[in-house]
């Protein structure tokens, strides 16, 4: 059996990479990790897990069928992690700024673009809250079908993720 590419972009097999803290084998060490886990669960269309690594005080903002609604409509490309701040193992608090690339249930390529905080409870990471298109950036993303795909393929974009 061929083993997936992990979502995250880590060049590692999904099965080694976010798939175990996914399924509660393995907890994320860093509050990178646990973003990086929970976009290849959106990818991966896991909404209990999104839930379940929401911070408590912040999950009843979110249904598990939004999620998984949201997760499924969309074709996750690729995730870039822009900075970080502390959320390392021995810290309590993080903060990871990213740009999630995908495209839409209309077709159309869109990046999302957040700044998420995180904390750690009794050794274990959480996403609190997240802002969305700091400093005003934009969400829409428009590229041109001869473009170099977003997914990093080397393809152009309208041979790859564009068709």
């Amino acid at each position: 059996m061929m083993s997936v590419q992990c979502y995250c972009g880590s060049n590692l097999a999904f099965s080694e990479c976010c798939e175990p803290i996914i399924l509660g084998k393995k907890e994320a060490l860093t509050a990178e990790s646990l973003m990086r886990s929970r976009y290849s669960a959106y990818a991966s269309v896991a909404p209990d897990y999104l839930l379940l690594s929401t911070y408590f005080t912040e999950r009843a903002k979110f249904s598990k069928q939004d999620l998984a609604d949201w997760a499924s409509e969309n074709q996750w490309q690729k995730l870039e992690i822009l900075n970080t701040k502390n959320g390392q193992v021995n810290d309590v608090n993080g903060e990871v700024t990213f740009k999630a690339y995908f495209n839409n249930a209309h077709g159309q390529t869109s990046i999302h673009h957040e700044h998420s905080t995180f904390v750690k409870e009794n050794g274990k990471w959480f996403y609190v809250k997240g802002i969305i298109n700091p400093k005003n950036a934009s969400p829409e993303v428009l590229i041109n079908r001869n473009d170099s795909c977003i997914c990093g393929s080397g393809k152009k974009y309208k041979k790859c993720c564009g068709v």
